[in-house]
């Protein structure tokens, strides 16, 4: 029997070594878990380290005895369950982020396994592919310019892949950078949505802003399972969930990322 009739799923979620753990996972859980009494959150955790597990910091993080919430193994090493609250559980789901040959960055959805880096757009896709993962290509402040654009153009227009990836939105592209976005971009390419939070102190509370939302069934038995058939099913791009940052906002958050201290 399914959990829920709805997923709201942030598809790029980033946690770093300067967040609080304990914060990212409650913001996590009030933004994605509490829509409706049938939903369901879940939160991609796209690490692009080489060797770290993407959940490892939850999972080291819930020895302790104070926090709210409380991780429960899915039985998937690419999943677990964070309860608390008496809610639906919200699902952290292992995922991976590469950059390609090209310059593109790559999110791989539902994969604990490290990808190589540096591999032409169309190897990588076919490696996320293997690993049974879905790839998505975010948009990104810079990153889809000048040949890295025609790049991407191509590969969508002639990789006989293209038809397996999805496109990503993120929230730090505001509504103000909208003009241009899908420009030579065919018109059922299907889009993801995500938070990402940049690696800044006190970032953490951005997750879980913005995401898409699937009506389809899920089973808590196998949360990695459900997710990736669900998206896999989809014939176009689900509906957006949660909003965009202000233009304020965006620069404000850019300029911190290129200030900070290392």
């Amino acid at each position: 029997m399914a959990a829920a009739d709805t997923i709201t799923i942030d598809t790029h979620g980033h946690f770093y070594s300067l967040f609080d753990v304990d914060n990212f996972v409650r913001t996590a859980f009030r933004r994605l878990s509490t829509t409706t009494a049938r939903s369901i959150g879940c939160l991609c955790i796209a690490s692009c380290h080489a060797v770290r597990h993407p959940l490892k910091p939850f999972r080291d993080a819930a020895e302790s005895k104070t926090r709210s919430w409380e991780l429960v193994e899915s039985g998937e090493s690419e999943s677990l369950m964070v309860r608390g609250e008496g809610r639906l559980p919200l699902i952290l789901l292992a995922s991976r982020q590469v950059t390609t040959a090209e310059g593109l960055e790559l999110l791989a959805l539902g994969t604990d396994v490290p990808l190589q880096h540096k591999r032409t757009l169309s190897q990588t896709v076919d490696d996320v592919l293997s690993s049974n993962a879905i790839p998505v290509i975010p948009w990104g402040v810079g990153k889809w310019c000048f040949s890295r654009r025609q790049a991407l153009h191509r590969f969508l227009r002639d990789d006989s892949q293209s038809d397996d990836v999805f496109l990503g939105d993120i929230a730090g592209r505001t509504q103000w950078l909208s003009s241009g976005l899908s420009e030579g971009i065919r018109e059922n390419a299907r889009w993801l949505h995500g938070s990402d939070p940049l690696p800044i102190r006190g970032a953490e509370r951005t997750v879980g802003r913005l995401g898409s939302q699937l009506d389809e069934p899920f089973y808590l038995d196998r949360p990695k399972s459900s997710l990736i058939r669900a998206l896999q099913n989809l014939k176009s791009s689900p509906r957006r969930w949660g909003q965009y940052d202000s233009l304020v906002t965006m620069i404000t958050q850019q300029f911190k990322l290129r200030t900070r201290r290392p």
